[in-house]
C-alpha cells in the first residue's frame, strides 16, 4: 500500500510539473491572439474616416496610415506607438515588447505591416506605409482619397521590394 501512494505521488508530482510547463505556452499565445483581436475590432470601429496627412492620432474625424494605427493600438489599450510609419517600424524592431513575423503563413489579425517606396515622395528604401493584417489575406489602412479602409494583400505588397516588416505586438507598450 506504502508503494501505491508513493507511485500516485510521482505520478502527480510530474502531471503538475507538465501542466505548469504547458500551461504559460498557451496563455502567452492566447493572449497575442487577443491582442490582435482588440486591435481590429478598435480600427475597424474608424472604417470610412477621411484620410488627411499629418492628422493626429487625438483627432478621430481624421487618419493618415500611421496615426490610424497608433490610435487603434492605443483604443485596444496596449499603449502608444510613435506617430510616424517609420518610428514605429524602427520602435517594434528593437523592442522587446513586439516579434518579428518573417512568413507570410505567420500572418495573424492584428500584426502591424509596414511597407516601403510607396508613393514618389519617399526616399528608395524608406517606411513609408502602415496597416493593420485582419486575417484572409486582407489589412485595414488608412489612404489618401480613400480614407480607412479594407484591401486585400496582393503579391506586390508583400514583395521585398514594398514589405519593410510585419511586427506582432507581444506585450502592452508603456513609453
Amino acid at each position: 500500500m506504502k508503494q501505491f501512494w508513493k507511485k500516485l505521488f510521482i505520478v502527480s508530482l510530474a502531471l503538475a510539473l507538465c501542466i505548469l510547463t504547458v500551461l504559460p505556452m498557451q496563455v502567452n499565445a492566447a493572449s497575442s491572439r487577443s491582442r490582435g483581436r482588440r486591435i481590429v475590432a478598435e480600427a475597424r470601429d474608424y472604417l470610412g474616416v477621411r484620410y488627411v496627412f499629418g492628422s493626429s492620432a487625438y483627432n478621430t474625424r481624421s487618419f493618415d496610415c500611421s496615426s490610424f494605427v497608433q490610435r487603434s493600438v492605443y483604443d485596444a489599450g496596449l499603449g502608444r506607438l510613435p506617430r510616424t510609419a517609420r518610428g514605429q517600424a524602427s520602435y517594434l524592431a528593437r523592442t522587446s515588447k513586439a516579434k518579428r513575423v518573417t512568413r507570410r503563413s505567420q500572418l495573424r489579425p492584428g500584426d502591424i505591416i509596414y511597407f516601403k517606396n510607396m508613393g514618389s515622395h519617399v526616399r528608395a528604401g524608406t517606411v513609408s506605409h502602415v496597416g493593420i493584417y485582419i486575417g484572409n489575406n486582407k489589412m485595414i489602412h488608412a489612404m489618401p482619397k480613400r480614407g480607412v479602409i479594407i484591401q486585400t494583400l496582393s503579391r506586390k505588397h508583400l514583395s521585398s521590394r514594398y514589405l519593410a516588416g510585419v511586427y506582432r505586438i507581444a506585450k502592452p507598450i508603456r513609453r
